[in-house]
């Protein structure tokens, strides 16, 4: 009996495909892998050997087609052959080449025995997708099997542990390596293993690797340079730099770069000249927007915007990077408007903005107060999706709002971005703190615990911490204090600063000293904290033990510690301590440099009652600010010299300075002291019509003193009752004194009933009332 014809084709297609046909797999076009699949898929009558079905794959993988591998992973499965250690391997392999990881994944879970080369390929695979923890999770699976892993791998991996942060991986790939002896032998597995080291953070692992790799090529020195930069040491960067070209290396254009970002960081204008004429020498000065961006970062940085703008016209950059860079540093010196004329002009130009371009500009529009520039680019970003796609863009916009104080539009922005991070919380965080609203700076710091379980990180801690000290919560500070005792943060500079200054802002004096003791580090910001602390909270001959055990320890003074040594001075009124001060202030040479120092000099001779020294300190003076004027105004009218008080506060007029309003308390006391009723009421009227001022509660209370004193109960009384905002206990204490003194009944039992609900407990209304009385002889009608 003959066989049907369509089976006897297939025969026959079969035996010319794989027994017969001259043409190996490697001459096999995608007709041909097709026709071979369609034999196997429609089922011929004896079951092809592994040999013809991984002739077939091999063909798969040389053409690369994605439908024709699939098609054959597909009946691999249906005819049971995946087991087959040979096609299974070769399969997965095969799969990951096409693109087709998921299948390739199952397939080689369901292999009894893997091959080390694909171990390596599904690691490689699952790399390029970007499975990264998947990757790493392999990498631990393979060790078992006792399998080899690929250079390439190796390298993948250490960038997958950089990419997650994940340190404790990359020292096991490290050892790991080391064991297989290969750090020795791959120059650029040793530079992937420095650069792991340094960019989690751990420079001194990275230079110990380093220095151990038998051949140091530029590569690795680059990245180490790149690494001291990335960990915060630039000046060890520049280090490396020099050591580097000792070592007879010319730098590439990565390396110029790193060395001129290393300037930018620490101002080094002089190195950034160097790099910059040696680039020039090697003929590096292209309009490559790498090498444009860097120097016009570095001068700007310098704060040479000119050379800046020379070097972007010269290389005739028109890229995005070089007018971000231009962008950026207009605005870091403080020339905003600049800054927005180049946005302006790059647009004009059809340079598209990038989201870093619109961070740098919402920056300056910030700086430069343009609500309405920063919210036209709001809508920018918003047409072009990136508000809430982007977390650089849409973290800026939160801190844009929040700076301004639109707070309802910076929760918007904060909820309309997809994945919240710490960075735009911190922006909403700090913007809060930055107008005082402290409760809703804490508020929001739980709320981001809470609601998108983020851990704060040092940022966020620190404006917390603020909140704490201008709110005097010392008990919230001190769980954020545990906090960060927890996560190591102490070491950071800028959170141990404002640790200090919290507990020495809220009165923890001691506290705050052990603080400071149990730090690593010690500058004069810590010892300011602290000495400032004392004295807000009138610890004076403390701040002043301060002041000298802070020079004992090595570290000089500046013109804040000095500031609040006078500060103290004043308020113990030692003359001789202060005099002291000053003539360290004068060998410093701080005298008309800073202000604070100059008006705290005449406010402690003032106080200390020496106004000859005050004016004579006063008269040397270049600059002269309200502060200086009223600090002279108060001193002598402590002393009660109203011709003084008046004589100053008219030049200090002349002179063009305008009052505030403690100097119209200072003029309106010595009114009182004085007894002149009309003066008194008359600079009241120049404070309220001349200069368009509110009086507060402590003006009304001069006045009503002035009237008192002067035998006018009455009138105070009158005063009183039109005072727009509740009368408090001070008020009504001055005129029960008055009352007291001239013996007036009637005004000083209604000024006795309104002050008693005020503070019942203070004796001072006790004793007035009762003088009253005495004179009157009316103690039994009360």
């Amino acid at each position: 009996m003959k066989a049907p014809k369509s089976i006897l084709c297939r025969t026959v297609d079969f035996k010319k495909l794989f027994n017969f046909a001259p043409l190996s797999y490697r001459d096999w076009d995608l007709p041909i892998l097709e026709r071979a699949l369609t034999i196997l898929e429609n089922g011929f009558p004896a079951k092809p050997s592994v040999h013809v079905v991984a002739r077939i794959l091999q063909a798969c993988r040389k053409l690369g087609n994605q439908h024709c591998s699939l098609r054959l992973h597909a009946y691999v499965l249906q005819s049971g052959m995946e087991m087959h250690a040979y096609l299974g391997n070769h399969l997965v392999s095969v799969l990951i080449e096409v693109g087709c990881l998921a299948p390739a994944q199952k397939l080689f879970n369901k292999l009894t025995h893997r091959y080390s080369s694909t171990w390596n390929a599904l690691i490689s695979g699952s790399l390029e997708c970007g499975m990264l923890k998947y990757a790493l999770d392999l990498y631990h699976r393979m060790q078992k099997d006792v399998t080899q892993l690929s250079v390439v791998n190796f390298t993948g991996l250490l960038k997958a542990c950089i990419r997650l942060q994940d340190l404790e991986n990359g020292i096991q790939l490290h050892r790991h390596a080391v064991r297989q002896g290969l750090l020795g032998k791959n120059a650029f597995l040793g530079t992937a293993v420095v650069d792991m080291y340094a960019k989690c953070g751990s420079i001194l692992q990275a230079q110990e690797v380093f220095e151990g790799l038998p051949v140091k090529g530029l590569v690795a020195w680059t990245t180490l340079i790149g690494g001291h930069i990335k960990c915060g040491y630039p000046k060890q960067a520049l280090k490396c730099y020099d050591q580097m070209l000792h070592a007879n290396l010319t730098p590439d254009v990565v390396t110029f770069t790193c060395g001129l970002k290393a300037c930018s960081i620490l101002g080094d204008l002089d190195k950034g000249l160097e790099i910059h004429t040696e680039m020039a020498r090697r003929g590096f000065l292209t309009s490559d927007a790498f090498v444009v961006s860097s120097l016009v970062h570095m001068y700007s940085s310098c704060g040479l915007l000119m050379q800046a703008q020379e070097v972007f016209d010269k290389l005739k950059a028109n890229d995005i990077v070089s007018w971000t860079a231009m962008i950026a540093g207009y605005t870091a010196i403080g020339d905003c408007n600049k800054a927005l004329e180049c946005y302006d002009q790059m647009q004009f130009k059809g340079i598209s903005p990038n989201p870093v371009t619109y961070a740098c500009t919402l920056k300056a529009c910030i700086s430069s107060g343009d609500l309405e520039k920063a919210t036209r680019i709001h809508e920018e970003v918003k047409k072009r999706g990136l508000a809430n796609t982007d977390q650089l863009v849409g973290s800026m916009l939160v801190d844009m709002y929040a700076k301004f104080g639109s707070f309802s539009m910076a929760w918007d922005a904060l909820n309309t971005l997809q994945c919240r991070n710490v960075v735009a919380w911190n922006a909403l965080i700090s913007g809060y703190v930055m107008h005082g609203h402290n409760h809703e700076a804490l508020a929001c710091h739980y709320q981001m615990i809470k609601c998108d379980d983020i851990s704060p990180d040092d940022v966020t801690l620190v404006c917390c911490l603020k909140a704490c000290a201008s709110l005097g919560a010392v008990e919230e500070g001190q769980k954020l204090h545990a906090e960060i005792a927890r996560k190591e943060l102490c070491t950071i500079e800028h959170v141990g600063h404002v640790l200090v200054d919290m507990y020495a802002k809220c009165g923890f004096i001691v506290r705050a000293q052990e603080v400071l003791e149990e730090l690593p580090y010690e500058d004069d910001v810590l010892w300011n904290s602290l000495i400032s602390g004392q004295v807000k909270h009138g610890y004076y001959e403390e701040a002043l033990c301060c002041l000298e055990q802070m020079q004992v320890h090595g570290i000089p003074p500046d013109g804040i510690s000095y500031a609040c040594g006078l500060k103290a001075c004043s308020g113990l009124g030692s003359l001789e301590m202060g005099e002291h001060i000053h003539a360290e202030v004068s060998k410093q040479g701080l005298l008309n440099k800073d202000t604070v120092i100059d008006n705290t000099l005449v406010d402690m001779y003032a106080k200390c009652g020496s106004l000859s020294k005050a004016h004579a300190v006063f008269d040397k003076l270049h600059y002269r600010d309200i502060i200086t004027w009223t600090s002279l105004i108060a001193g002598c009218a402590q002393l009660g010299d109203q011709d003084d008080v008046i004589y100053i506060f008219d030049r200090m007029r002349e002179e063009g300075i305008e009052p505030n309003s403690i100097t119209f308390i200072n003029v309106l006391n010595v009114c009182s002291h004085a007894g002149t009723v009309d003066m008194g009421e008359a600079y009241l009227n120049v404070m309220v019509k001349e200069y368009d001022m509110l009086p507060t509660i402590e003006h009304y209370t001069c006045i009503v003193d002035i009237l008192s004193r002067a035998g006018q109960v009455e009138k105070a009384f009158s005063i009183i009752k039109q005072v727009p905002f509740h009368p408090d206990f001070v008020i009504w204490l001055t005129v029960l004194g008055a009352c007291q003194q001239g013996g007036i009944k009637d005004f000083g039992r209604e000024a006795f009933k309104h002050a008693l609900p005020l503070d019942g407990q203070d004796p001072v209304a006790y004793v007035f009332m009762s003088n009253i009385c005495a004179d009157y002889r009316l103690e039994n009608s009360f």
